[in-house]
This record gives structure tokens, sequence and C-alpha cells, in this order.
């Protein structure tokens, strides 16, 4: 089998994995009979009026949450009519747009079977991101697939082992995506630090060369945003540079959250729910933070490396600075609500964009040992296989009723 041939095969069992992902996550949302919550029937109350003829840039006393997804909604309310089915089909098409995204993330970093091996893991992510990335709260699932594209976009134009032609699309996607995702939710900034900064380091002279579309395609991208701004006294920067409470006096706070609440409800579910015990929820743990380490290391390998791979560097920017943003932004502070309730998760759910990669690079690395004569590709295949087990396992155990909440 050629070269062509075997990427091809390997591109379309990622689109396989794609469909199969969304056949699991439409049982989930069957099971819970399509229930949503008030902010989701916010979206969704938009979306009317957007058939009805209004045309608003952002959703309502919120200048800094793009009315995107409302938009997507709007025709399928006019075709299917509007009802609860209808509401979530654009958050569950666009998390089989997550798991394409993140195969090719993976696939761009580290090669086609690591790329196979996160379109798997992406597909039956842990219970966590498959109810919040089907949640029509207006920028979760976007931002995730958008800031894919940006990751992706940001390797392609930066590595010259590519042709010019193939460069340039990437400085347009990348100045577009990026408008549309500056947009769309400012959380976009997990993606775009990194880029930015791999691109001011190693991309000057893209940036020398094709400077004028990638402006220009970031401000047709972001025309929403800035037309919006201009007519309402920059409300959006006003609201976001506005103060956020006690951001360096809680620091050790929120970490201490980020640390021991928000690290394995990402990797399982909501304590109340209740879905996996404790040890099933430390293993998950364990392997998808050991997983982050190996990408941390592969971006450190590859800074000095005659080959560099400016995919593996930005993923392993991004998995360092996601949460020092965090923390840094004050929006951490939510976390400490009196209530105890889960205020913050939707905001580093980005980083599912590189967990199910570094368990594929993890298994990989896993795989090329040798236990003195013994290889350890049983061991790694066993790795893979409790992931996915114990991720399937938490959402066949969810009450669905509970988790759409």
């Amino acid at each position: 089998m050629s070269l062509l041939n075997k990427w091809l095969t390997l591109a379309r069992l990622i689109v396989l994995l794609a469909v199969a992902g969304l056949l699991w996550r439409l049982a989930l949302l069957e099971r819970a009979d399509w229930r949503y919550d008030y902010d989701e029937a916010m979206a969704g109350l938009q979306a009317l009026h957007i058939t009805q003829g209004e045309r608003p840039v952002f959703h309502p006393g919120q200048p800094y949450l793009a009315a995107l997804e409302s938009y997507l909604i709007a025709p399928l309310f006019t075709v299917l009519g509007a009802n609860a089915v209808t509401l979530k089909l654009v958050p569950w098409l666009l998390s089989g747009g997550y798991i394409l995204t993140t195969g090719w993330l993976g696939w761009r970093a580290f090669g086609p079977q690591v790329g196979l091996i996160s379109a798997l893991l992406a597909a039956f992510a842990p219970t966590y991101l498959l109810v919040t990335g089907m949640k029509t709260w207006g920028a979760t699932a976007e931002t995730l697939v958008l800031g894919n594209l940006l990751l992706i976009s940001a390797g392609y134009a930066l590595d010259p082992v590519h042709e010019n032609t193939i460069r340039l699309r990437a400085v347009l996607a990348l100045g577009f995506v990026g408008g549309v995702a500056f947009w769309v939710s400012w959380l976009v900034a997990f993606y775009a630090l990194p880029v930015l900064i791999v691109m001011s380091w190693r991309g000057r002279m893209v940036l020398r060369r094709w400077w004028w579309a990638l402006v220009g395609l970031f401000a047709l991208g972001s025309l929403p945003f800035w037309v919006y701004n201009l007519g309402h006294d920059f409300a959006t920067f006003r609201y976001l540079f506005s103060d956020q409470g006690n951001t360096w006096g809680n620091a050790r706070a929120v970490i201490d959250h980020l640390n021991y609440d928000l690290s394995p409800r990402l990797v399982s579910g909501d304590p109340d729910w209740r879905l996996l015990s404790w040890p099933a929820t430390w293993w998950l743990q364990i392997m998808y933070e050991g997983g982050l380490i190996t990408l941390v290391v592969a971006g450190w390998r590859t800074i000095t490396s005659d080959n560099p791979n400016s995919a593996r560097l930005l993923v392993a920017l991004f998995v360092l600075l996601l949460p020092i943003i965090y923390v840094a932004s004050g929006y951490g502070n939510h976390a400490l609500n009196e209530f105890g309730f889960d205020a913050t998760g939707r905001y580093v759910l980005m980083i599912h964009s590189v967990l199910p990669v570094g368990v594929g690079v993890l298994c990989r690395v896993i795989a090329q040992q040798r236990l003195r004569t013994i290889p350890l590709r049983g061991l790694a295949a066993g790795v893979l296989t409790s992931v996915i087990g114990l991720n399937m396992l938490g959402t066949f155990s969810a009450d669905p009723q509970q988790v759409f909440v």
C-alpha cells in the first residue's frame, strides 16, 4: 500500500470515528429526552428572534458572547421547527467537528497513528465533555473547534517543509478563523497566546511576507465584533477588563480548586453525578495528566531538534499556558462561590483539545519501550482500553436527566 493510500485509509477511519462519536452522543441525548437548561433556552429564544428579523451580534447583556450559535440554529428552526431536538443539533454536529479536528491535530503534531488514537479518545471522551460540549451555551463547542483549527493552521503556516501555496492558505485560514474566534468568545485566548508566541518566535518570515493576508482575514472574520463595539463605546473591552475580584489574593485557592476539583471533574464528571469510583477517577486523571506531561516533554525536545515540529511546540505551550491564563484572568474566582456548584468548568473545557492527543502520545511512548526482552505494546493497549472503557462506563451509568440539568 502506498503512503498516500495509507493516509487516505487513516483519514477515512478518523471520519468513521467522528460518526461513531456522534452516534454515542446521540444515544445520550435520546436518553436525556433532549433536555436543556435555562441558558440554552435563552440561546434558542435569540434564534427565534433572528428568524423574525432581528440581527444581534452578542447575547443580550453579554457583550463578550457572540450570537453565532443562534444564527446557526435559526435556519434549523425555520426548516425543522423550534423544539428541543433542533436546539441541540448545532452543538451535537459541532462535537463531530471537535472529533475530526482533534484527530487532525494529533496527526499534524505526532503522525497518523497518534491522530487515529486522538480521534478515538475524542469520540468516546469523558462524560463531562460529552454533556458540556453539547450545551447550547453560545461558544462552548465552537471554541473547541475554532481553537483546534487555529493550532492546526499555525502549524502548517510555520513549518518551512510545506510549499508556499500551502503555507499561504494556512495563513489565510489562521487569520479568518482567528477573527471569528475573537468575536465568538475570548476563551480563544487559550489557543491564541501560544500561536502568537510561536509566530513571533519562529514565524517572523511568515509575518513579514503575508502580514496583509493575516490582518485582512482577521478583520473580516471579526467584523461583527468591531461594528458592535464601535457603536457601543467598546462594551466588550469595558466588560472583560472590569474588576474580576481579588485575582492574586485568591490565586492559591483557585489553583487548589483547579487541581482537586476541576481536574478530576474534567476527566470524569461532576462529583454529584457519581459516575465512577474514586480509584477509577484517579486512574483516568493519572493517564490524562501523564499524557499532558508527555506533550510538554515532546515540545521541549522539538526546540533543539534539527527538524522542529511547530505543531508539537504549539501543543506543549497550550498545555503550559492554559492554567496560567485561567488563574491570571480572574475568572477562576467564580469557582470559589459559596454554593459550591460548578461555575468555571466550561472555562477550562478547552484542555480537551489536547487530552486525547496526550494519551495517544503516551501510549506510543509505552509501546516503544521494552522490559528486558518483552515489548510493552500490550501495556500500551491496556492503557488505551482502560481509558476508553472507563469513559464509556461513566457515560453509560450516567442519569441523563441529572447530568443535563
